[in-house]
């Protein structure tokens, strides 16, 4: 196989024989693919719970990339709070925290 067209057509020819991906399709596309013939390949119940832990994964991740903005938004303000007390200008503050003057401003 050595156009895509070639290669999608073995691919798809065989699919129900792949024990794995064969080399010659590396593609992301053709990874893909396997991994939506491997989901439709599952009865209702394993659809179920995988759909259940994926569902858990990205519920996990979104949590831990919510809770990682708000700290590190936390630790600029607190950051801003010591250089103000230190005597920094406001527009050097905010050059370095990347925090906007008026969040700054507030922190006063």
């Amino acid at each position: 196989c050595k156009t895509f067209e070639d290669k999608f057509l073995y691919f798809f020819k065989n699919l129900p024989t792949f024990v794995e991906k064969p080399d010659t399709h590396s593609d992301q596309f053709f990874e893909d693919l396997l991994r939506a013939a491997e989901y439709l390949r599952m009865d209702q119940t394993m659809r179920t719970e995988y759909d259940v832990r994926l569902k858990t994964l990205r519920d996990n991740y979104s949590a831990e990339q919510f809770i990682l903005k708000k700290g590190m938004a936390e630790g600029k303000a607190e950051d801003a709070k010591r250089m103000l007390t230190k005597g920094y200008d406001v527009n050097e503050i905010s050059d370095i925290t990347g925090l906007s003057t008026e969040q700054i401003e507030s922190l006063k």
